[in-house]
């Protein structure tokens, strides 16, 4: 696979070179006739490029995570209640059978309930589900429209654009709507991905292009909530 991807490249560049051969004597300008072997070596890869520069001056600029204040603990190192509301992903997805692993775990540090943003299985719509424990093993359930946690884990899209899109996570204090913690992701569109996988075949084994764009994924939930004091 990689003689093969190295054998296509070479054929594009060799494009370029006599490209670049019928501009130098049209012009009689060596400059031009180098941008023009510059831009074939540089386009199959322009938009990674453009990502990488982006990802590195923002990362630069910006921590990955960013603790503002402790959450408050009880005498017995819990919080009153949480609420994830950005971090499972599709609503749809989640039952009350898929979701133990996380709420079995989480009233290690919650005192009263747990919340969760799931799809109602009767109508289908948006809901909260509620879930208090009643003892060992024991859970009580409950859907509600709105949430009526103190602490709630929340998502926020700044910036949704073509071939990018920056949003954070944040930890918010119900209270006095006060954010404890917060971290970025940013995500970019391969804009030249078809060039490169289809043209130049520049893909693995597996069909997947060898060549990755600079996303960089949030900081997962468990860290922020460990920054703020909520672990085992």
């Amino acid at each position: 696979m990689g003689i093969i991807i190295l054998f296509i490249f070479i054929i594009y560049m060799s494009v370029g070179f006599f490209i670049s051969k019928i501009v130098y004597k049209r012009t009689q300008r060596k400059l031009y006739s180098r941008l023009v072997i510059a831009f074939f070596l540089v386009f199959p890869f322009w938009d990674l490029i453009l990502q990488e520069a982006i990802a590195v001056t923002y990362s630069s600029f910006n921590k990955r995570v960013e603790v503002y204040k402790k959450a408050e603990l009880d005498k017995d190192g819990k919080i009153d209640s949480l609420a994830y509301l950005s971090y499972l992903g599709k609503p749809e997805y989640y039952t009350v059978k898929k979701l133990d692993k996380y709420y079995n775990k989480n009233f290690a540090f919650v005192r009263s309930h747990l919340e969760f943003l799931v799809k109602d299985p009767k109508d289908g719509e948006k809901k909260i589900l509620k879930i208090k424990k009643i003892s060992q093993g024991k859970y009580d359930f409950e859907y509600i429209k709105e949430s009526q946690a103190r602490y709630k884990v929340k998502g926020e899209t700044i910036l949704n654009i073509y071939f990018m899109g920056l949003s954070f996570k944040k930890v918010i204090d119900s209270r006095n709507n006060e954010v404890l913690v917060k971290t970025y992701s940013l995500y970019f569109k391969q804009l030249n991905r078809y060039f490169r996988e289809n043209i130049l075949y520049m893909v693995g084994g597996n069909g997947i292009g060898i060549f990755r764009g600079s996303s960089i994924r949030s900081a997962t939930t468990s860290k922020i909530l460990s920054d703020i004091g909520l672990e085992d």
